[in-house]
């Protein structure tokens, strides 16, 4: 099947599916409305529609990773996908340095990894499976690609982020896990105008492994997807790791609203997580 009509489907898919359970879509749309200072008018409701086709699409890339044959997918991607400041990843690679590479839910994220792998920046991932069906399929495709699996629910996963980190991979990560944050004792961050305990999590990452820390989210842009690199820190600097990678993500965020699928979760598990460290906090 055309990945063009592939795509069509898995949108037609996904508003049928928000039709009939609009308590959740309503809280999307909400979501948006609250974090963005919209005012209700034809122009939010363009951006909320922009929001769930953008979610769509998402759905329609983690399948197309998993499941679109190989060699198809890798073709895609050389022709539909660009990585600008390459070299400052691929030196860190070259030097044995390895690095933390740090993105969210973003635009094409589903990609990266394979992207990663075909430009041959050794990439590892720190994922769950939702399902056997699911694991099966993309540990196959990893063992072809050189992409390093991390199963969260194996256990021992800082123990193997670090050693992957040491052994010059790039392990990719995500900044908006809400739910797996680890609050800090005296850091603070803000994210849409909302303020909470930083995670410590990648600080202790950066802190053991001294490598560098690069950040970027792959955008949409018609039938291309564009991963723009910068680098947060060098691996020497006294930095905290997550509070930068926030900035950057709620920039990104507020100029490209449609490309973040977390606006459900932020309502839920970030506000969760928020009342819960400050409680403790408080305590």
């Amino acid at each position: 099947m055309p990945l063009a009509l592939f795509r069509r489907i898995i949108q037609l898919k996904g508003f049928v599916y928000y039709t009939l359970h609009p308590s959740q879509a309503a809280g999307i749309a909400l979501s948006i409305h609250r974090r963005l200072g919209g005012s209700e008018n034809a122009f939010e409701g363009i951006r909320i529609v922009k929001a769930f086709a953008g979610l769509f699409d998402h759905y329609f890339e983690k399948l197309v990773t998993a499941y679109y044959p190989l060699d198809k997918l890798t073709e895609h991607l050389v022709e539909h996908a660009e990585m600008r400041n390459r070299a400052l990843v691929e030196q860190a690679v070259l030097s044995d340095r390895g690095g933390i590479f740090l993105t969210g839910h973003f635009g094409a994220v589903e990609y990266i990894p394979v992207f990663f792998a075909i430009n041959r920046l050794r990439p590892s991932i720190v994922l769950r499976f939702k399902t056997k069906n699911l694991r099966a399929a993309l540990l196959r495709r990893a063992r072809k690609l050189d992409i390093e699996l991390i199963d969260a629910d194996e256990g021992n996963v800082a123990f193997r982020a670090l050693k992957a980190v040491r052994s010059g991979r790039i392990l990719i990560t995500l900044c908006d896990e809400f739910k797996h944050w680890r609050p800090s004792r005296d850091r603070r961050i803000s994210i849409l105008g909302c303020k909470a305990p930083s995670d410590r999590t990648l600080d202790i990452l950066y802190q053991r492994s001294k490598a560098p820390v690069f950040i970027g989210f792959m955008e949409r842009n018609r039938s291309r997807v564009s991963l723009k690199v910068r680098t947060i820190a060098d691996g020497g600097e006294s930095i905290s790791i997550t509070e930068e990678a926030c900035k950057i993500l709620s920039k990104a965020i507020a100029d490209r609203p449609e490309q973040w699928y977390q606006w459900r979760a932020f309502e839920t598990e970030f506000r969760s997580y928020a009342e819960k460290a400050n409680a403790h906090a408080a305590v």
